[in-house]
């Protein structure tokens, strides 16, 4: 048996009926049949009686005391125990006390094992509160003070007596985790009495724990061989050993053949529930998913066996934990939530603590209380800061405490939500925390590549540009570790339609290929996993807005209009889809240059939901185009009253003023926008254009025109220099200033008035740099006239005459 090499090993007979005489004061006798207790309160307050009266000596009553509490009935022990003492006392048989309070002492000793570590506050407590019980200090404390009195009564003085204190001052010291006085103890035994059962589980128990797993088998072992029928059945800890020696296979027959001498061994069937489970869950791909499930029903049934037919109080904490999984998973929350709260309460490590903050957080989730999820969460991350799932699951109960709503009005062409910000700040940090943890962690990786990808309104442009790219590189990584992997559960992530969503979304206004390609992913999966089903609708609309900006009007076309036709089959919120996708293919119709289509496909949207602004300004801009500018202004005027602060509105009107000729209505509305947002670039650079035109057509020779003239240029030039503090990209604001410098403008300059030629080319030369960097990033006629200008003052004529010619294609393209 010593290498335990798969064996079996023998099974315990049975025992033989056994009874004690007590011998009453009057000469009477009575048999106390050890199989056969009294329980019945009557009965055992007959037998306590007994002992009072007879001249029974301690060992007598602690044989019986042993009795009740090895058959369980701790109470009934107890109480006899206590009986005992004090008939003792009372005879001033102090040399009889020792074994009793030994006895004592072992007693509080089991119930501290099946107490709480502690008691959580009932306002903190769902479902198991505990704040009537004794905790687990408590009971050792107790116990300590009968060792004491043990002590002081002349315990520990040669013979059994002896023996037995060093097994419970061992017992003591290994419950009050002190390591050196438990193996003193223990070994003191064994130095007296090698083959003592008591001391070697004992001493074999502490070498677990200390990790010494081949000296903790070899005397688990010993136990096994020296008494097969031990209880606690040695094969409980033999299995335990081979587990922690990575020998699984040897640790599931030890516990199969302890469940086969004991069907009812509670630890044995708890630790086979744990190897299914874990076996379902850690499998290789090579294991048939046929295999993965028959074991994890096995584990739940073990499991859920073991919940019903013990205790609460004897399945531990580590049990109760397993349970809670289970019947988490079996949609049992309530209970889940109870035996969680156990874990939590009755748990010997920081490891079950955080696990069973873990499983009653995930309780709380499944039941809605997710401010108490929260708090478990929290508690796990602090127990036990390298869980990695505890940090994800406070990051999932952040974002689920913020709010979700639609991004502004101007990107409703495509369906997004993104978080508001109360939150995510929170939830990120509990993300970049477990990614410091394990920073391979796909679920982690793929959180927080979600989050950066929808950055809030109130993030700096520089701060959500950084966030998306953070996000664009996460997935990028992501990409390429789930494609190589052979691991499923990774493979089933990077089919998760949504997460391709989230890609689209990030390249529409980089990369409209790849956020294509993405949208195309994404609705595949969909109908892989969907078959006969319609697509998403906004998934549809989404891919239509991409084809759209890539010129593709034909197919977007075709997706906007199989989006609406999904769109009408669905159960929610499809009135509003149809209105948007509506929209957007009456966009599609008026770039093709269908205006009936397009006219009709607005008001048709309009007689359903008058109030849509964007139709109203589409078809001022319809109107406007066939010089119909008086039913124009009518629309803009209608979509300005619905929202008078709506920027994206008042823009195109300032559009309008400009594209009407009617530039001093223009500038007036333009400055009463700016009244309502200073730092509005748009409107910084309309007014810039408006003052500069202002001052180009001023043709009175007066000194008031003159400086009037002046003022106007100043008020051009300081408009077009904030936009370019707001906005330093900003090329419209970087040409007006490139002109206004390049006319000195800003001089007294005046019509007929001659520039005198070294500053007129200085000037030139400098609005050239000026134009030269903006013609990068505007591909717009107007920036080539300008250079082409700079160039003639600098009797450049060749480069005025390329600039020239070169500024006709985008001006005829513009036309």
């Amino acid at each position: 048996m010593a290498g335990y090499e798969g064996s079996r090993s023998p099974t315990p007979q049975g025992s033989s009926s056994r009874t004690l005489e007590l011998m009453l004061g009057n000469s009477e006798q009575i048999e106390v049949d050890l199989d056969n207790l009294p329980l019945e309160d009557e009965e055992f307050e007959y037998l306590r009686g007994c002992v009072k009266e007879s001249d029974v000596r301690a060992r007598e009553c602690t044989h019986i005391a042993q009795e009740y509490w090895r058959r369980g009935h701790l109470d009934k022990a107890r109480a006899l125990a206590e009986e005992s003492i004090q008939k003792f006392k009372e005879e001033r048989k102090d040399q009889e006390l020792p074994p009793l309070y030994y006895l004592q002492a072992n007693l509080s000793l089991s119930y501290a094992r099946q107490a709480p570590k502690f008691v959580l506050p009932d306002d903190q407590v769902q479902q198991d509160k505990l704040s009537s019980k004794k905790t687990r200090s408590e009971y050792i404390a107790e116990a300590t003070g009968y060792v004491n009195a043990a002590s002081k009564a002349g315990g520990g003085i040669g013979g059994s007596t002896e023996i037995l204190g060093y097994l419970t001052r061992g017992t003591l010291a290994f419950a009050s985790r002190q390591g050196n006085e438990t193996l003193q103890a223990f070994d003191g035994v064994l130095s007296k009495s090698p083959h003592n059962i008591v001391a070697l589980l004992g001493k074999a128990r502490f070498m677990y724990t200390q990790r010494q797993y081949r000296e903790a088998l070899r005397l688990f072992q010993m136990v096994l061989q020296l008494r097969p029928d031990c209880k606690p059945d040695p094969r409980v800890g033999i299995g335990l050993c081979f587990w922690a020696l990575e020998d699984k296979e040897r640790a599931r027959m030890a516990w199969e053949r302890s469940v086969e001498v004991d069907p009812g061994n509670t630890a044995a069937n708890l630790l086979l529930g744990l190897y299914h489970m874990n076996f379902s869950k850690e499998a290789g791909d090579d294991v048939p998913q046929e295999d993965r499930q028959q074991s994890f029903v096995q584990g739940s049934k073990l499991l859920t066996s073991v919940f019903k037919a013990a205790t609460l109080t004897s399945v531990g904490a580590a049990a109760a934990s397993a349970v809670a999984e289970v019947l988490q998973r079996q949609g049992h929350s309530d209970r889940s939530l109870k035996l969680a709260e156990r874990a939590i309460q009755f748990s010997d490590t920081l490891a079950v603590l955080a696990d069973g903050h873990i499983r009653a957080a995930r309780a709380c989730q499944d039941l809605g209380k997710t401010k108490i999820a929260l708090r478990h969460y929290t508690y796990a991350t602090e127990s036990a800061p390298t869980k990695v799932l505890a940090w994800i699951g406070k990051a999932q109960m952040h974002l689920l405490h913020g709010t979700w709503s639609h991004p502004p009005k101007k990107d409703d062409t495509i369906f997004t939500s993104a978080p508001v910000l109360d939150e995510i700040p929170a939830a990120v940090h509990s993300l970049d925390t477990a990614l410091a943890q394990k920073g391979d962690c796909v679920e982690a990786n793929i959180m927080l590549a979600s989050i950066c990808s929808n950055p809030g309104p109130s993030y700096s442009s520089a701060d959500a540009a950084a966030d998306r790219k953070k996000a664009r590189d996460i997935f990028d990584k992501l990409g390429r570790v789930v494609g190589a992997s052979k691991n499923k559960a990774l493979r089933y992530l990077g089919d998760d339609p949504d997460i391709h969503v989230d890609i689209a979304a990030l390249w529409q206004n980089e990369n409209l290929d790849r956020a294509a390609r993405a949208y195309r992913e994404a609705s595949r999966i969909r109908v892989a996993q969907n078959p006969g089903e319609p697509v998403d609708p906004r998934l549809l609309n989404n891919l239509g807005v991409v084809t759209h900006l890539e010129g593709d009007l034909t197919q977007a076309q075709a997706l906007y209009e199989d989006a609406i036709t999904s769109a009408a089959t669905a159960t929610a919120e499809s009135d509003s889809m149809i209105s948007t996708i509506m929209y957007n293919l009456a966009r599609v119709y008026e770039e093709q240059g269908d205006s009936n289509k397009a006219r009709e496909a607005y008001e048709k949207l309009l007689g359903k939901h008058p109030e849509y602004i964007d139709a109203k300004i589409a078809r001022a801009r319809m109107l406007t185009g066939l010089s119909r500018h008086d039913e124009a202004h009518q629309w803009i005027k209608q979509a300005l009253e619905a929202d008078p602060r709506d920027f994206n509105t008042r823009a195109f009107y300032t559009w309008f003023f400009y594209n009407c000729s009617r530039y001093k209505e223009g500038a007036d509305f333009t400055s009463a926008s700016l009244k309502q947002n200073p730092n509005d670039v748009y409107n910084l650079c309309a007014y810039g254009w408006f003052m500069h035109h202002a001052g180009r057509e001023g043709r009175q020779r007066t000194d008031e025109a003159q400086a009037e003239r002046m003022k106007t240029f100043t008020r051009a030039a300081t408009s077009f220099s904030n936009a370019l503090t707001h906005d330093p990209s900003c090329a419209v604001a970087a040409q007006g200033l490139a002109m206004i410098v390049a006319e000195d403008l800003l001089d007294s300059w005046g019509p007929g008035k001659p520039i005198n030629d070294t500053r007129a080319k200085a000037n030139a030369r400098e609005a050239l740099a000026a134009l030269t960097k903006v013609k990068e990033s505007l591909n717009d006629g107007s920036v080539y006239v300008n250079m082409g200008h700079c160039y003639f003052v600098r009797d450049d004529f060749e480069r005025a005459i390329e600039s020239a010619s070169t500024s006709l294609g985008p001006l005829l393209q513009a036309y």
